[in-house]
């Protein structure tokens, strides 16, 4: 439908509420409004009958000519007599040229350069509606002007049994209804929100339902947004928003994160919108052990819209645990009168810096990384090929091993993949690596040949340095979400592009093929070790259940916590029922899978739409590591930053990732987390490895081993690293030719680690058919995404 630009902090909420609870009241903004809900003496909620005699027909993301309001309406000072009418759920006094839905929360939202944005408006169920997706009986957008001139006269817009847009098949229908009433005289506006739709205005795929106004240009504006499952809409609910006459604190809420014994601060601000020139006093409360202090300890402001800035200092907490939260309480206080904001700050994993450590044996991106508890393990990837003199990227079988001891690479010490393959998933279990799907080859448009998945669930097993073709699973996947559960001896593999005909040729549809069928169906398979069997939701739905029957997912950073499977930030592709075209969406959407039940339910939405994050799990949380989004031009932007997920919180972390990398692995090793490889935003591949958090422990980088073709560390060309000479491949890299595998590739016979990739002895590489090398730069490339073809465009939701 629309592409989606996205407010990548959108932690912050205008809203005062604190503890759980919703406040009755908010604001004031900047020029002196402020709102009242109808849990506030003096605004009752009242359905106003507007009938359909005036009636506006709107296509999604559309909006109506301007339309007589009936009196004069003064809005943030200016005097409008006509409106126009938008379908996604607004009133605004000037024309907005948008093509798509771009959510606006919290108010206001200054999106400069953007087309996509609704300013000078009254926003009512802001959201991405569609006029013509309703399943449940006619919609319609009706208007009329009610009462007496003078009197009671009053300008009100209905929206009536409005549904969310829908993909193709449709996501489920849940209609809204609620209707904008504009006051003559008083130069009030209300919502009143008669059904919030079994959703109650939570975040669907897009950003969340936003009640509120905005000025001109986005600078000004009040919202109540940030709904959560604890806090819906309600039914039968009315916000009016209201001038000010009394003192207030801007913003009225504020989030931050900072680690252990750390302090962030908070400005804000004390506006005064009555007559006369207020002193207040400014008291602080809220999480014992949080300290906060406010500074300066009162403020006087001036009368008719006088400000006054602050600040409050909250100290975490030393003995603070990740994820714990602090809630404070800034109360200002002059005479009778007071007002509040609040104040949320979460503890982090601690403050610390990226700390680089070896590089890969060479560049690459999307590359699998994981470990086994003693050593980091890089599956695959693509990497380049500049043979031609046009740098392309080619699938690779590589498989490296890091060792934290020497802090080294070393490209012998495990066996290579049988087939080189990309764009698969794997997880670690009982001293197995077990990787599934992908793709063996790419298309080429030239000599019209196809892309193929994986056949096979690839085992390797870590003692013995092999790997064994297992059975596949029932359909081939790209991309899937995979997890292993030790308890049961589980390998869960989730959605991804799945093939469909089962030909294992990949026929992932685009804007250019679009009836082909390889493409993120709904599919959960899980595959049984003991019986070397797999089970499948399409043969057997009862057997595992799905997020939702209508669309899959794909490239969803995972963890299996006891008996529960966690996902998050996952994408898919449908194509849009009208156009034809196929887009990609992206989705903050956290997914728990009850392993023994066998049932799904939702967690806390991830602040932003990001896509291909990675995910590791770190002290026993999951977390989050940087990703791609898109400006309003489809421009893509690199995100450096990671969160975790602690409860119902996502946290941002306190310390980014210092360089711009995206499609890169990640894993935790001990209590570290890693990246590894990955592209650069010049679209170089880069080998570069980073830890998080720095320690003057690990060792200076060592170069790292590259093994000769055959994967043959005496260079004989026997099978396998055969460096005794028996003409069979040893257990792991046996130089000693004691029959057992050494720690690292012993080359001098003398039963000890030779350090680093010391062939001879000597300090030299000659026996042992290893080289040394540091990767060379890679220059301009071809993009896997465009070889693949449009479908893997990011992209929100192209229509």
């Amino acid at each position: 439908m629309n592409v989606r630009t996205i407010s990548v902090l959108c932690l912050v909420a205008t809203m005062g509420w604190a503890g759980g609870a919703r406040a009755a009241v908010g604001g004031p903004d900047r020029f002196g409004y402020g709102w009242k809900d109808s849990d506030e003496a003096g605004v009752t909620y009242s359905w106003d009958d507007v009938g359909t005699t005036a009636c506006v027909t709107l296509n999604d993301d559309a909006e109506s000519a301007a339309v007589p309001i009936g009196f004069t309406f003064n809005f943030y000072g200016t005097d409008y007599t006509t409106a126009r009418i938008g379908s996604n759920g607004y009133v605004s006094f000037q024309s907005n040229p948008i093509t798509s839905f771009v959510g606006q929360c919290p108010l206001p939202m200054n999106l400069t350069g953007s087309t996509q944005t609704v300013n000078l408006a009254v926003y009512g169920f802001f959201n991405d509606l569609d006029p013509n997706a309703s399943a449940s009986g006619p919609s319609s957008i009706c208007y009329a002007t009610l009462g007496t001139a003078g009197v009671d006269q009053r300008f009100v817009v209905s929206w009536e049994n409005i549904d969310y847009y829908q993909g193709s098949p449709a996501w489920g229908s849940d209609p809204v209804t609620f209707q904008i009433v504009l006051y003559e005289g008083t130069n009030e506006a209300q919502v009143n929100i008669q059904e919030s739709g079994t959703h109650a205005g939570l975040p669907r795929w897009d950003d969340n339902t936003t009640l509120g106004i905005e000025n001109i240009d986005g600078t000004q504006g009040l919202s109540l947004c940030g709904w959560s499952t604890g806090l819906p809409i309600p039914d039968s609910y009315a916000v009016r928003f209201v001038a000010s006459d009394s003192f207030g604190i801007l913003p009225g809420s504020q989030s931050a994160a900072a680690a252990p014994g750390g302090t962030a601060s908070f400005d804000f601000e004390m506006l005064n919108f009555s007559g006369s020139s207020v002193t207040v006093a400014l008291a602080t409360s809220g999480t014992a052990g949080w300290t906060a202090t406010p500074t300066p300890g009162s403020v006087t402001v001036a009368a008719d819209g006088g400000a006054t800035s602050f600040s409050v200092d909250v100290t975490v907490p030393a003995a603070a645990g990740p994820g714990d939260m602090g809630t404070i309480t800034v109360t200002g206080t002059s005479g009778p009168d007071s007002t509040t904001a609040s104040i949320t700050l979460y503890a982090t994993h601690g403050d610390s810096d990226w700390q680089g450590a070896a590089d890969l044996p060479a560049a690459m991106q999307n590359l699998t990384l994981l470990a086994d508890g003693e050593f980091l393990y890089s599956i695959t990837g693509e990497t380049i090929d500049d043979s031609s003199g046009s740098p392309i990227r080619v699938l690779s079988n590589k498989a490296s091993r890091w060792d934290p001891t020497i802090n080294g690479w070393d490209d012998c010490a495990v066996a290579d993949l049988p087939i080189s393959v990309t764009l698969g998933g794997a997880c670690v279990m009982d001293g197995h690596i077990y990787y599934v799907g992908g793709l063996t080859s790419l298309a080429d448009a030239d000599a019209g040949t196809p892309a193929f998945f994986l056949e096979d669930l690839l085992d390797y097993d870590i003692a013995t340095d092999t790997w064994t073709a297992l059975t596949g699973p029932t359909y081939a996947v790209m991309s899937p979400v995979v997890a292993c559960d030790a308890t049961t001896g589980t390998v869960f593999v989730y959605g991804g592009y799945v093939d469909v005909n089962q030909n294992f040729e990949a026929e992932i549809p685009s804007d250019t093929e679009p009836d082909l069928g390889d493409t993120t169906v709904a599919l959960f398979q899980s595959y049984d070790v003991a019986s070397d069997t797999w089970t499948d939701s399409d043969s057997d739905p009862a057997a595992l259940a799905l997020i939702n029957p209508d669309y899959g997912f794909t490239s969803a950073p995972v963890a299996i916590f006891g008996r529960e499977m966690v996902l998050t930030s996952g994408s898919f592709q449908q194509q849009d029922e009208t156009t034809g075209a196929w887009g990609g969406y992206i989705t903050r959407s956290t997914n728990i899978y009850d392993i023994d039940a066998n049932t799904w339910s939702e967690g806390p939405m991830l602040p932003s739409f990001v896509s291909s994050r990675a995910g590791v799990v770190f002290r026993d949380q999951l977390c989050v590591v940087g990703g791609l989004t898109s400006d309003d031009a489809g421009a893509l932007i690199i995100i450096q930053d990671w969160w975790c997920l602690d409860g119902d919180a996502w946290v941002l972390q306190t310390d980014p990732i210092p360089d711009a990398i995206y499609s890169y692995g990640a894993a935790t090793l001990g209590d570290f987390v890693y990246t590894a490889g990955g592209t650069d935003d010049t679209n170089a591949l880069v080998a570069t490895t980073q830890r998080w958090p720095s320690d003057t422990s690990l060792p200076a980088a060592a170069d790292p081993v590259i093994c000769a073709a055959d994967g043959d560390a005496d260079a004989d060309g026997d099978v396998g690293a055969d460096a005794d000479a028996d003409g069979t491949g040893d257990v792991a890299a046996d130089a000693d030719a004691d029959g057992a595998s050494d720690v690292r590739p012993d080359t001098t016979g003398d039963g000890t680690t030779d350090t680093a990739a010391d062939g001879g002895g000597g300090g030299g590489d000659d026996g042992c058919g290893c080289s040394v090398a540091r990767p060379a730069g890679v220059g301009s490339l071809v993009s896997l995404l465009l070889a693949l073809g449009a479908a893997f465009v990011i992209r929100r939701r192209n229509s």
